[in-house]
Parts: structure tokens; sequence; C-alpha cells
């Protein structure tokens, strides 16, 4: 018999949780992670949503981390799949067991996504519209069709502001990588899910709502926090790719390159250029063992991350 939760991390997320909540058709069977909120949001959980599973943190813990500890929560509690949602995603009706009955008929698609509406939806989530043209074409021109629209769409990446992962993929994949704190788990996980053979897909009969302003993508400041993040993501995306069965081997040829940037800038006396790269090959030093690791672990199958 299937068994479903809901997971929902939250981060002062009074703006949304209301709706958010709402929209979640057994709140008996949602669990929401709170990242230490400093606001009224698990006051507020706990008196208007009392049946809600609560389970605060003592900081926040980043997305995936948080992620975790709901996934490990719901399978010891006897879930066949879990529901990951956004605190600013609504659930429109059916959503949820359309995409249930899309994976059982094709079980090799560990996580089935909804489409991602904007706010008021009227619109893709332009972030997912993104994702959905460059991953499948044939998606969007399906659309067009009703009649030839398929149950499921096979894509390599799709974000996971709402995914529905079926138990056989978490126990074999495992959870959420905790290289990643904020940004890029979910693309780690995809790469995961290739490797040990499960498929990622959109079904074009379930919808979300994301409520989230227009992203603009910024120019990140030569090293500037934003950038020295990035560049973190970067590396655990490039070189933990488990893919890629020599990727770790090329962190070697990264650092010579940020040695001969290093080089080149004191040959040109910016001191700023010098001191800026040493911080990024010092960055790099920190991480590698962090990455290493992760492309050793990720490649062996089992509930990784999800013993806590």
């Amino acid at each position: 018999m299937d068994r479903i939760y809901t997971i929902i991390v939250t981060y002062n997320a009074m703006q949304w949780i209301a709706r958010s909540l709402r929209s979640c058709e057994q709140p008996e069977r949602v669990i929401v992670v709170d990242n230490n909120s400093s606001d009224t949001t698990t006051s507020f959980i706990k008196e208007t949503f009392p049946q809600v599973i609560l389970l605060p943190q003592q900081e926040n813990l980043g997305f995936g981390a948080a992620n975790n500890i709901g996934i490990a929560y719901a399978l010891a509690q006897g879930a066949s799949h879990v529901f990951l949602m956004n605190q600013d995603v609504y659930i429109e009706p059916h959503t949820i067991s359309n995409l249930l009955a899309v994976q059982e008929q094709r079980p090799s698609f560990g996580v089935v996504s909804p489409i991602h509406l904007n706010g008021s939806g009227e619109a893709l989530d332009a972030m997912f519209g993104s994702y959905a043209m460059a991953n499948s074409a044939l998606f969007v021109a399906a659309l067009r069709k009703a009649s030839e629209v398929k149950k499921i769409y096979k894509v390599p990446f799709v974000n996971a502001a709402a995914w529905l992962v079926s138990k056989a993929c978490l126990e074999t994949v495992g959870g959420f990588d905790p290289y990643f704190f904020h940004y890029g788990e979910d693309e780690n996980y995809c790469q995961r899910l290739k490797y040990h053979g499960f498929e990622i897909g959109i079904s074009p009969t379930a919808f979300v709502q994301h409520d989230r302003p227009q992203q603009i993508k910024r120019k990140k400041k030569l090293f500037s926090d934003r950038y020295f993040h990035a560049y973190k993501k970067l590396m655990g995306l490039k070189y933990a790719n488990v893919n890629n069965p020599l990727a770790p081997n090329f962190l070697a040829s990264e650092k010579r390159k940020i040695k001969q940037r290093i080089l080149k800038e004191r040959l040109k006396l910016n001191a700023v250029g010098v001191k800026g790269y040493q911080k990024q090959l010092q960055l790099l030093m920190d991480i590698e063992k962090g990455i290493v690791d992760s492309w050793n672990t990720n490649r062996e199958q089992g509930p990784h991350y999800l013993n806590t």
C-alpha cells in the first residue's frame, strides 16, 4: 500500500506557509523540517496545523541536510514515497496521485516532477520553463497538442522544488549530499540518479504553483562571497560527478591552473589578484577531500546521508 509523506523545509516561511500547508491533502503526513526560523513559522504551524509533524532544528542546516532529516523520518514511518516541496510551493488538486500513478507505471523514474507554474498559476515558472525547453523540445511541442501529450517526459534535470521520489530510489541513491549546503544539491542528485540507472521525468498531468519572484542572474563580482560560494558549488558538480570515472583526478589540474593565475597576477604586480586567487586555491584545497569522499560514497548503492 502506498504511503506518501510530504516534506517541506522551512526558513522564515510565514509569507507562504499557510497556503502551502492548506494545499496538502493529508496534513497528518506532512513533515516540516524548520531550519531555525527567526520569525513565527514554528509557533504558527503548532497552533494552526497541529496535525503536521514538525521537526524544528537548532541551526540552519541548509536545504539538503534538512530534507534528509525529513526523508529519514518518513522512511522510518514506512513511507513508500516522499514528495519534496519548497515552502513557497502550492500543490494543485490530484497532483501527487497523478505523479504516483505515473511513477508506479514507470518505476525506472526515481524522480517525477509536476509542471511548475508561477505563483498566480497563469504561466510556467520562469526557471522551470528554461529547464523544460532546454531539456526536452518534445515536451514543449507536445503541450501545444493535448492529444499528443505523453504521461511522462524524460529530462536530465529538474529543480527539486517539487519532486516525488520513490523509496527504491532513496534506498539506492540515498539522500542529498551534505557537501552542498544550498544550491547544487538537486543537480548533484540528478547526476547520481543517472549513474545508478534511474531516470528523471516531468508529468504534464500534475501541477504546482511556485510562488517566487522572477529570478535575475546577477554577475558575480570577482572574489566576492557570492563568487566563492558559486565556485565551491561548481567544483562539487564538476569533480564529484559520479558519471565521470576520472573526475577527482582532475582536481590536480584545477590547482595548477589557479597557481598559474597567481603567478600571472604577481608578474602584473596585482596584489588584489594574487590575494584573491590564493584564497581560491586555499578553498579548493579545503574542499578537495570532501569532493573525493563524495565521489567515492555516491558511486556505491545505499541510503547514504539518511542515517540521521
